[in-house]
């Protein structure tokens, strides 16, 4: 489900009961390089404490994406921010959803 936050677009990704927490990091990075996804920016979110926030750029195209995954909370979720959003952006955060939930 695609949901709008203001000027973001955020995608929830499913992570299973039985899914593996400490594999989900590594999963996410194999998983954006595999689709040709580079990632520009790693940190956390003040918000969400212990989380780990990507971004990720299509080789020189415009557009970014962010992916943040937050152990706590048992949650995984892709955005694009408004002013970050390209052609590309769209159709990827639901292609990488999709791979993703496969993966989990």
């Amino acid at each position: 489900m695609l949901q709008g936050l203001g000027s973001m677009i955020t995608v929830e990704v499913k992570i299973p009961p039985s899914a593996d927490l400490a594999r989900v990091e590594s999963l996410v990075k194999k998983t954006c390089k595999a689709r040709g996804l580079e990632m520009t920016v790693k940190t956390s979110l003040v918000s969400y404490p212990g989380s780990t926030h990507r971004h990720f750029k299509k080789g020189t195209e415009r557009g970014t994406i962010e992916l943040t995954f937050w152990k706590g909370g048992r949650r995984l979720w892709i955005s694009v921010h408004s002013n970050r959003a390209s052609s590309w952006t769209t159709v990827e955060m639901r292609e990488l959803k999709s791979d993703l939930e496969e993966r989990l």
